[in-house]
């Protein structure tokens, strides 16, 4: 036998995966939703709030991916490409309580954290901050220093500390170039140190 064939080759690249999806290859495009889900499961429900809108958006976001990735002309440049869908789904979603909101009466709007439950994230999700933030006054105290924030401000820190992402990922997802991107990083982190309240909490919940 061929040591090579017998060779453990690891997980297939993610830009491969995605070569292949995109020439019609469905089990490739199922691989990804495998590696993907997760994250942008995390990335929605932080913004939402909600376990149902948040999958329903995940979805959603796969069904589009599918749809238009023969237009995704560079596979390296796939994870900013399909944050910046999610980005789309998740202000629509915005857009569309809002409008929903207007012919509500007042009795019976909804309390703004009453249908926010708590959930636990699909097995397969990767450790990361975000599931330090879910967790009650951690998540209170950021949201309430996320509130000083300009939009593109909060934006970006959310995507570099709570997805993760890069500051090359973030500007392809943003379709900004880095410079900005570094700026409105650098303002964010300013404030977020001069936060005293938010830094001091941060001191007593570390072990």
């Amino acid at each position: 036998m061929d040591p090579k064939s017998a060779r453990d080759e690891g997980p297939e690249p993610l830009a491969e995966l995605v070569v292949k999806a995109r020439a019609g290859d469905r089990a490739a495009f199922d691989r990804i939703i495998g590696l993907s889900s997760a994250r942008i499961f995390r990335m929605a429900y932080y913004r939402v709030r909600s376990s149902m809108d948040a999958e329903d958006i995940t979805q959603d976001v796969f069904i589009r991916a599918w749809e238009n990735l023969p237009r995704l002309s560079d596979p390296e440049r796939f994870s900013p490409w399909l944050y910046r869908i999610a980005m789309n789904r998740v202000m629509d979603h915005g857009r569309k309580r809002k409008f929903l909101d207007l012919f509500r009466r007042p009795a019976a709007r909804e309390d703004p954290d009453g249908d926010q439950e708590e959930t636990d994230f699909p097995d397969t999700a990767t450790p990361s901050p975000l599931t330090q933030v879910m967790a009650g006054e951690f998540r209170e105290r950021l949201d309430a220093f996320s509130r000083g924030l300009s939009r593109m401000e909060r934006e970006i820190f959310s995507l570099r500390f709570l997805d993760e992402l890069s500051l090359k990922e973030i500007a392809q997802t943003l379709e900004k170039d880095e410079s900005t991107v570094k700026t409105h990083l650098y303002r964010a982190i300013s404030k977020f140190r001069k936060d005293r309240e938010f830094g001091s909490f941060l001191s007593e919940a570390a072990p």
